[in-house]
């Protein structure tokens, strides 16, 4: 017998209009439901406005929603963003020099 690995699709990084996006967080998820993803991660930029909202309707659309935000910071010539996501055990860091 062939077992079969039960896959499932998510998008960690996701801004909606509370930020840089051009989705509010309900037509987010309208997407995400209709590509087949099983999770989505709201992070936006420098704000969690859009969480409350974003998690209630995850319920409605049968998609995991997860709370994280993208914190932007600053030193000398470099600008760090540090992701945070709701339930993973360890902080997502990305770094882009300017």
């Amino acid at each position: 017998m062939i077992e079969t690995l039960n896959e499932k699709l998510c998008d960690l990084h996701v801004h909606s209009t509370f930020s840089d996006g051009t989705l509010t967080p309900e037509q987010i998820l309208r997407l995400a439901k209709e590509s087949g993803l099983s999770a989505v991660a709201l992070t936006d930029h420098n704000t969690v406005d859009g969480l409350e909202s974003f998690l209630s309707a995850s319920k409605n659309y049968g998609v995991e929603g997860i709370g994280g935000v993208e914190i932007s910071s600053v030193y000398g010539q470099t600008e760090l963003h540090v992701g945070l996501e709701q339930g993973l055990e360890q902080a997502v860091f990305g770094v882009l020099h300017f």
